[in-house]
């Protein structure tokens, strides 16, 4: 069900301490009210009725960080705060934790 009102969140940091080695923080959040919808007891039957379910507010924050040593290797963390949602529903970020991330590139 809709929210009757929601916040979103950004900041960035992104700074280069000197010529070999940079670093970028990303922080994303999200803030839903709380809200109740009538839902049916049993979708197999409809004769069973409905219930008033009361789902609660809640806020979800995704932290990220990337360093980059020289100008060839970045080393990243997606998910810094290690979210892991206990159960998989329709609106559930599909995350198994934090994913950490190695990488090499060429200029040329």
């Amino acid at each position: 069900p809709a929210r009757k009102h929601a916040l979103t969140a950004h900041w960035d940091y992104d700074h280069r301490f000197n010529k070999t080695y940079r670093l970028a923080i990303n922080v994303d959040g999200r803030l839903l009210s709380s809200v109740d919808n009538v839902e049916y007891a049993d979708y197999y039957d409809l004769s069973k009725g409905t219930n008033t379910i009361h789902y609660p507010t809640y806020t979800m924050w995704k932290v990220s960080a990337v360093q980059q040593f020289g100008s060839f290797f970045t080393l990243s963390v997606d998910n810094v705060l290690n979210y892991r949602p206990e159960y998989h529903y329709l609106n559930t970020p599909l995350t198994d934790g934090a994913n950490f991330m190695v990488g090499a590139a060429i200029n040329l």
